[in-house]
Protein backbone atom coordinates (compact mmCIF):
# COMPACT_ATOMS: atom_id res chain seq x y z
CA UNK A 1 0.00 0.00 0.00
CA UNK A 2 1.30 3.47 -0.90
CA UNK A 3 2.35 5.44 2.21
CA UNK A 4 1.74 9.20 2.29
CA UNK A 5 3.27 11.21 5.12
CA UNK A 6 1.49 14.36 6.27
CA UNK A 7 1.41 16.62 9.31
CA UNK A 8 -1.66 16.05 11.48
CA UNK A 9 -3.07 19.50 10.75
CA UNK A 10 -6.82 19.95 10.72
CA UNK A 11 -7.21 21.87 7.46
CA UNK A 12 -5.03 19.49 5.46
CA UNK A 13 -6.66 16.39 6.95
CA UNK A 14 -10.06 17.77 6.01
CA UNK A 15 -8.91 18.24 2.43
CA UNK A 16 -7.57 14.69 2.35
CA UNK A 17 -10.78 13.17 3.65
CA UNK A 18 -12.75 15.11 1.06
CA UNK A 19 -10.39 13.99 -1.68
CA UNK A 20 -11.15 10.29 -1.02
CA UNK A 21 -7.51 9.26 -0.52
CA UNK A 22 -8.36 6.87 2.28
CA UNK A 23 -11.19 5.39 0.24
CA UNK A 24 -8.76 5.00 -2.64
CA UNK A 25 -6.61 2.72 -0.50
CA UNK A 26 -3.70 4.98 0.44
CA UNK A 27 -2.09 4.68 3.87
CA UNK A 28 -1.84 8.07 5.61
CA UNK A 29 1.04 8.40 8.07
CA UNK A 30 0.54 11.26 10.51
CA UNK A 31 3.22 13.48 12.05
CA UNK A 32 2.39 15.87 14.89
CA UNK A 33 4.84 18.65 14.05
CA UNK A 34 7.21 19.63 11.23
CA UNK A 35 10.10 18.17 13.25
CA UNK A 36 8.18 14.92 13.73
CA UNK A 37 7.49 14.82 9.98
CA UNK A 38 11.21 15.10 9.19
CA UNK A 39 12.00 12.31 11.64
CA UNK A 40 9.30 10.02 10.28
CA UNK A 41 10.40 10.71 6.72
CA UNK A 42 13.82 9.28 7.63
CA UNK A 43 12.49 6.32 9.61
CA UNK A 44 9.31 5.31 7.75
CA UNK A 45 10.52 5.90 4.17
CA UNK A 46 7.12 7.04 2.84
CA UNK A 47 6.36 6.92 -0.87
CA UNK A 48 5.42 10.60 -0.82
CA UNK A 49 5.22 13.60 1.52
CA UNK A 50 2.22 15.92 1.31
CA UNK A 51 2.67 19.42 2.72
CA UNK A 52 0.36 22.39 3.24
CA UNK A 53 1.84 25.87 3.02
CA UNK A 54 -0.36 27.18 5.83
CA UNK A 55 0.30 24.38 8.29
CA UNK A 56 1.92 25.23 11.64
CA UNK A 57 2.39 28.89 10.82
CA UNK A 58 3.85 28.17 7.42
CA UNK A 59 6.60 25.86 8.69
CA UNK A 60 4.97 22.87 7.00
CA UNK A 61 5.28 24.44 3.58
CA UNK A 62 8.41 25.58 1.77
CA UNK A 63 10.70 25.43 4.86
CA UNK A 64 9.81 21.80 5.46
CA UNK A 65 10.14 20.93 1.76
CA UNK A 66 13.57 22.55 1.67
CA UNK A 67 14.78 20.57 4.68
CA UNK A 68 13.54 17.32 3.15
CA UNK A 69 15.41 18.02 -0.09
CA UNK A 70 18.60 19.08 1.70
CA UNK A 71 18.78 15.86 3.72
CA UNK A 72 20.45 13.06 1.69
CA UNK A 73 18.28 10.48 3.49
CA UNK A 74 15.00 12.08 2.36
CA UNK A 75 15.95 14.07 -0.74
CA UNK A 76 14.59 11.42 -3.13
CA UNK A 77 11.13 11.29 -1.55
CA UNK A 78 8.64 13.11 -3.82
CA UNK A 79 6.95 16.12 -2.23
CA UNK A 80 3.59 17.67 -3.12
CA UNK A 81 2.81 21.13 -1.75
CA UNK A 82 -0.75 22.41 -1.39
CA UNK A 83 -0.94 26.20 -1.32
CA UNK A 84 -3.51 28.97 -1.86
CA UNK A 85 -4.06 29.79 -5.52
CA UNK A 86 -2.88 33.40 -5.14
CA UNK A 87 0.37 32.36 -3.42
CA UNK A 88 1.97 31.66 -6.80
CA UNK A 89 1.98 35.39 -7.52
CA UNK A 90 4.26 36.26 -4.60
CA UNK A 91 6.06 33.09 -3.47
CA UNK A 92 9.30 31.74 -4.96
CA UNK A 93 9.30 28.39 -6.73
CA UNK A 94 9.06 25.76 -3.97
CA UNK A 95 11.61 22.92 -3.77
CA UNK A 96 9.14 20.13 -4.52
CA UNK A 97 7.99 17.94 -7.39
CA UNK A 98 4.44 19.25 -7.64
CA UNK A 99 2.40 22.22 -6.45
CA UNK A 100 -1.40 21.97 -6.23
CA UNK A 101 -3.58 25.02 -5.72
CA UNK A 102 -6.18 25.14 -2.98
CA UNK A 103 -9.10 24.46 -2.97
CA UNK A 104 -7.93 21.01 -4.03
CA UNK A 105 -9.38 19.24 -7.05
CA UNK A 106 -9.43 15.59 -5.83
CA UNK A 107 -8.84 14.22 -9.33
CA UNK A 108 -5.75 16.41 -9.76
CA UNK A 109 -4.46 15.30 -6.37
CA UNK A 110 -5.00 11.61 -7.13
CA UNK A 111 -3.26 11.90 -10.49
CA UNK A 112 -0.29 13.68 -8.89
CA UNK A 113 0.06 11.05 -6.18
CA UNK A 114 -0.31 8.20 -8.66
CA UNK A 115 2.43 9.72 -10.80
CA UNK A 116 4.91 10.74 -8.10
CA UNK A 117 4.54 8.03 -5.49
CA UNK A 118 5.17 5.28 -8.08
CA UNK A 119 2.19 3.30 -6.84
CA UNK A 120 1.88 -0.37 -7.54
CA UNK A 121 -0.10 -0.11 -10.75
CA UNK A 122 2.83 1.76 -12.33
CA UNK A 123 5.91 0.07 -10.92
CA UNK A 124 4.80 -3.56 -10.91
CA UNK A 125 5.60 -5.56 -14.01
CA UNK A 126 2.69 -5.33 -16.43
CA UNK A 127 2.07 -7.76 -19.27
CA UNK A 128 -0.32 -7.65 -22.23
CA UNK A 129 -3.22 -10.02 -21.64
CA UNK A 130 -6.77 -10.32 -22.95
CA UNK A 131 -8.63 -11.81 -19.99
CA UNK A 132 -12.37 -11.94 -19.26
CA UNK A 133 -13.27 -9.47 -16.52
CA UNK A 134 -16.48 -8.42 -14.82
CA UNK A 135 -16.76 -4.97 -13.23
CA UNK A 136 -19.46 -4.06 -10.71
CA UNK A 137 -20.19 -0.55 -9.51
CA UNK A 138 -23.22 -0.22 -7.26
CA UNK A 139 -26.10 -2.07 -8.92
CA UNK A 140 -24.48 -1.97 -12.36
CA UNK A 141 -22.30 -4.76 -13.76
CA UNK A 142 -20.74 -5.33 -17.15
CA UNK A 143 -18.26 -7.69 -18.76
CA UNK A 144 -15.22 -6.88 -20.86
CA UNK A 145 -11.63 -7.86 -21.42
CA UNK A 146 -8.33 -6.60 -20.11
CA UNK A 147 -5.65 -4.96 -22.21
CA UNK A 148 -2.88 -5.65 -19.71
CA UNK A 149 -2.51 -6.78 -16.11
CA UNK A 150 -0.08 -6.69 -13.20
CA UNK A 151 -0.23 -8.05 -9.68
CA UNK A 152 -1.56 -4.67 -8.55
CA UNK A 153 -3.85 -3.48 -11.33
CA UNK A 154 -5.31 -3.87 -14.78
CA UNK A 155 -6.56 -1.90 -17.75
CA UNK A 156 -10.09 -2.78 -18.86
CA UNK A 157 -11.10 -2.16 -22.47
CA UNK A 158 -14.44 -0.38 -22.47
CA UNK A 159 -16.12 2.79 -23.70
CA UNK A 160 -17.90 3.10 -20.36
CA UNK A 161 -15.81 5.66 -18.46
CA UNK A 162 -15.74 5.66 -14.67
CA UNK A 163 -14.82 8.48 -12.31
CA UNK A 164 -11.29 8.55 -10.90
CA UNK A 165 -11.45 7.36 -7.31
CA UNK A 166 -14.62 5.32 -7.87
CA UNK A 167 -14.68 2.02 -5.99
CA UNK A 168 -15.53 -1.08 -8.03
CA UNK A 169 -15.61 -4.84 -7.59
CA UNK A 170 -13.40 -6.72 -10.05
CA UNK A 171 -13.59 -10.40 -11.03
CA UNK A 172 -10.87 -11.40 -13.51
CA UNK A 173 -10.58 -14.92 -14.93
CA UNK A 174 -7.08 -16.39 -15.17
CA UNK A 175 -6.25 -19.39 -17.35
CA UNK A 176 -4.67 -22.38 -15.62
CA UNK A 177 -3.72 -25.95 -16.56
CA UNK A 178 -6.26 -27.34 -14.11
CA UNK A 179 -9.00 -24.97 -15.28
CA UNK A 180 -9.75 -21.28 -15.17
CA UNK A 181 -9.75 -19.51 -11.81
CA UNK A 182 -11.40 -16.25 -10.82
CA UNK A 183 -9.54 -13.61 -8.81
CA UNK A 184 -11.83 -11.17 -7.00
CA UNK A 185 -10.80 -7.88 -5.45
CA UNK A 186 -12.02 -4.40 -4.70
CA UNK A 187 -10.57 -1.92 -7.15
CA UNK A 188 -10.22 1.84 -7.40
CA UNK A 189 -10.38 3.60 -10.75
CA UNK A 190 -7.18 5.54 -11.36
CA UNK A 191 -8.12 7.08 -14.68
CA UNK A 192 -10.44 6.68 -17.64
CA UNK A 193 -9.41 7.04 -21.26
CA UNK A 194 -12.24 8.31 -23.49
CA UNK A 195 -12.96 6.92 -26.93
CA UNK A 196 -11.27 9.47 -29.22
CA UNK A 197 -10.67 8.51 -32.88
CA UNK A 198 -8.00 11.22 -33.16
CA UNK A 199 -5.96 9.79 -30.27
CA UNK A 200 -3.61 6.82 -30.23
CA UNK A 201 -4.83 5.93 -26.73
CA UNK A 202 -7.20 2.99 -26.32
CA UNK A 203 -10.49 3.63 -24.55
CA UNK A 204 -10.90 2.03 -21.15
CA UNK A 205 -10.34 2.33 -17.40
CA UNK A 206 -7.16 1.79 -15.41
CA UNK A 207 -7.99 0.09 -12.11
CA UNK A 208 -5.72 -0.31 -9.11
CA UNK A 209 -6.51 -3.43 -7.08
CA UNK A 210 -6.94 -3.08 -3.32
CA UNK A 211 -8.16 -5.55 -0.68
CA UNK A 212 -6.69 -8.38 -2.74
CA UNK A 213 -6.13 -11.49 -0.63
CA UNK A 214 -2.85 -13.41 -0.69
CA UNK A 215 -4.25 -16.25 -2.79
CA UNK A 216 -5.40 -13.85 -5.47
CA UNK A 217 -2.18 -11.86 -5.36
CA UNK A 218 -0.07 -14.99 -5.74
CA UNK A 219 -2.23 -16.16 -8.66
CA UNK A 220 -1.78 -12.82 -10.43
CA UNK A 221 1.96 -12.73 -9.73
CA UNK A 222 2.35 -16.27 -11.08
CA UNK A 223 0.34 -15.44 -14.21
CA UNK A 224 2.30 -12.22 -14.83
CA UNK A 225 5.62 -14.02 -14.26
CA UNK A 226 4.77 -16.84 -16.65
CA UNK A 227 3.43 -14.49 -19.31
CA UNK A 228 6.48 -12.24 -18.97
CA UNK A 229 8.90 -15.15 -19.24
CA UNK A 230 7.14 -16.41 -22.38
CA UNK A 231 7.26 -13.05 -24.14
Amino acid sequence: MTKILIVDEAELLLKLERSFLRRAGFDLLLARTPHDLLQKARLSRPDLVLLHSGGHGGECGIPCARRLKEDPETSRIPVILIRPRDAAKVAPSPPCERVIDSPVDPHVLLEAISSLARVSHRIQHRVPASLPVEIRSGDTAWRGRTKDVSAGGLFVLTRRLLEAGESVQVDVTLPAPAGASVVSARGVVVRGVPDDPSSYLIAGNAVRLVDLDETGRRALEEFVGQRGAAS
